[in-house]
């Protein structure tokens, strides 16, 4: 189950998010002209949603960090 986690965060859910990211702020300019395509909104809300836990995780592990064990 280790190489799950490991494949989350440090593998292909990255370059995705990434990716998503890119189709987001790129085909913005774009989209003031026409509308997203359905496909369009669906990868930048994943994207989204994927940074937005990863920054979560990150803030719980560095909170747990500055706790530490007790």
């Amino acid at each position: 189950m280790i190489w799950l986690r490991r494949l989350f965060f440090a593998g292909i859910f990255p370059l995705f998010m990434v990716w998503c990211l890119f189709i987001y702020l790129f085909a913005l300019p774009h989209a003031m002209s026409e509308p997203f395509t359905p496909a369009e909104l669906l990868l930048a809300f994943m994207g989204a949603l994927y940074s937005a836990l990863l920054v979560i995780v990150l803030i719980i592990r560095a909170l747990a960090l500055l706790i530490g064990p007790e």
